[in-house]
């Protein structure tokens, strides 16, 4: 039984500034516009990886690409449409041994796809009806995810088998932030949750629903140096300062692999161009969330998913200038 009431254990500060040695360059060793002459993809809204290679989340054309890991084009599955097996406006994806699992935004549902069958085998559309979640996580018949809209139990239990929202529990998002959480990762038997905009905070939930941690790396200089820039961004309206969303600093998207938190962050300076860009490493092992390092990324355009390879590489999807490209970390 999820509980309501929060128990505050302890809370966490990250070190206040992380030295220029702990930047580490990605090299780029492969950009690609399409995966051949009849084969383009669009908008990638989200990039997992399974056993097989990669998987590609098209949002404008609603399908899925297949690659392997080096992004040589396989095969694309999904149909585009309003019907109980299409999609329309693919956001997020989670992949497990049990399937693929993408949320359709513009039919507010779940659909699973078994990458393992024929292409044929139409895919299985599960019961939803939430709109605007952030991402997600399948586990034993359930989808745990951020609602962005409930903020006063911004985490949501929802059970496919009797389609209802079961069990909702969290703090409300706090006021300061003037922000609900978007991202959600599981760490061993626990849940992260963490805010998106402006000032980077993770809160660990155990099963029961209590708070059993919050870490707090606004302090990182990495963020310090973006915000208090950001601070003075604004449009000057009769003595006030209105901010503008686009010079935000945004935590776009996590991924927990392997006991590391990686966080892309961006600020951006218009539509087209960014001030930072970059991937943010947190070790997650002894029970803790530390700093380690950060990735730096090129800032030819704005990068807004990507997704860690088994390779020790990284492929991340360049918004503005259409591209996949595919990284090597370095030491």
């Amino acid at each position: 039984m999820i509980k309501k009431g929060i128990i505050l254990l302890g809370t966490i500060m990250f070190a206040c500034s992380s030295p220029d040695n702990d930047k580490k360059q990605l090299e780029l060793i492969k950009s690609i516009d399409s995966f051949n002459e009849d084969t383009f993809f669009s908008k990638v809204s989200d990039i997992l990886s399974g056993e097989n290679g990669l998987y590609f989340i098209d949002q404008n054309q609603a399908v899925i690409f297949q690659t392997d890991f080096d992004l040589n084009y396989q095969r694309q599955f999904g149909q585009p449409g309003r019907g109980p097996s299409e999609i329309s406006s693919p956001l997020n994806g989670y992949i497990d041994n049990s399937g693929l699992y993408i949320y359709d935004s513009g039919n507010a549902k779940i659909i699973k796809f078994n990458p393992h069958e024929p292409e044929n085998t139409p895919p299985i559309d599960l019961s939803f009806k939430y709109f605007d979640i952030g991402q997600f996580i399948v586990e034993d018949g359930q989808v745990i995810f951020n609602s962005r809209r409930n903020t006063e139990n911004p985490i949501i239990v929802h059970d496919f088998a009797i389609n209802e929202a079961t069990k909702m529990f969290g703090s409300p998002a706090d006021k300061s932030l003037n922000v609900p959480k978007r991202h959600i990762e599981k760490m061993r038997d626990n849940l992260l949750t963490i805010y998106a905009e402006n000032l980077p905070v993770i809160e660990e939930y155990n099963n029961e629903g209590d708070l059993v941690n919050k870490y707090d790396f606004s302090e990182l200089k990495i963020y310090s140096d973006l915000l208090a820039v950001d601070n003075m961004s604004g449009l000057q309206i009769k003595g006030a300062v209105q901010p503008l969303t686009v010079y935000k600093n945004v935590i776009w998207e996590s991924k927990l692999i392997d006991e590391k938190l990686y966080l892309l962050s961006l600020s951006k300076k218009s539509e087209t161009e960014v001030k930072s860009n970059s991937i943010v490493v947190l070790d997650c092992s002894n029970n803790t969330i530390k700093y380690s390092h950060t990735l730096e990324l090129p800032q030819k355009g704005w990068y807004s998913r990507f997704e860690v390879l088994p390779t020790n590489k990284i492929v991340a999807f360049d918004e503005v200038n259409g591209t996949l490209d595919l990284f090597e970390m370095t030491n």
